[in-house]
């Protein structure tokens, strides 16, 4: 775990930072109780030594995560939200006049059988969404794809064809203009339309949920 790193080496191998971050996300706890948890977990497992909340919080947040990507085809729902940079609300803007600190949002690729997220990127409210298609699928093998108007970009679609993927199920706008010879094409797409938006639907659900019952008070700062 320390191998070619600067400074002071660890002293919690990386399983053990794992183990914190699920408790912190899942229990909701502060670093602080999370170290108090720790230290009272001490005494019924041998060998377990309880970190202090600032190693808590440096290791955390410098965690990789890494997703296994699946083997075979899959068919992926992608999709985007966003959520707020911290957990204060409009009262405190109202009267204290604090500037709105942005947001997050949140770019993911989910597998709409398992409904297990593939891919997922951050970036700021900034960024649209057509533009994160080719990071979260570039190491994917895609059989078909499912996203919303947002990704009905040309972009997106000459993307999705390199993958072997002539018609993906992306919605097309109502005011998108059909290329002659395409007819035949919108139409199966408009047939699977509402089909394939609610498996959308429901494949993101979960991981929004997710995200909604374990964000931090305090977020990333872009």
């Amino acid at each position: 775990m320390n191998k070619s790193k600067n400074g002071r080496p660890y002293r919690y191998p990386e399983t053990f930072i794992q183990f914190c971050g699920l408790t912190y996300s899942f229990l909701h706890l502060p670093y602080r109780q999370l170290e108090g948890f720790l230290q009272a977990s001490s005494g019924f497992v041998p060998g377990l030594r309880s970190a202090d909340y600032t190693t808590l919080w440096q290791r955390n947040s410098n965690l990789e995560l890494n997703i296994p990507i699946p083997d075979n085809d899959v068919v992926v729902a992608v999709a985007s939200t966003c959520m707020k940079v911290t957990s204060r609300g409009d009262w405190m803007r109202e009267k204290h006049g604090v500037e709105r600190k942005g947001w997050i949002k949140v770019h993911v690729a989910v597998d709409v059988e398992t409904r297990r997220p593939i891919a997922f990127e951050i970036t700021d409210e900034r960024t649209t969404d057509q533009e994160m298609v080719e990071p979260l699928l570039d190491d994917v093998k895609v059989k078909d794809a499912l996203m919303d108007g947002a990704y009905d970009k040309e972009d997106a679609f000459k993307f999705m064809k390199g993958k072997g993927v002539e018609m993906p199920g992306i919605k097309i706008r109502k005011n998108a203009i059909v290329k002659a010879g395409t007819q035949r094409a919108e139409k199966q797409r408009k047939e699977l339309g509402s089909l394939k938006d609610m498996r959308l639907k429901n494949a993101f659900e979960d991981f929004k949920s997710l995200c909604d019952k374990t964000k931090p008070a305090r977020f990333l700062d872009f």
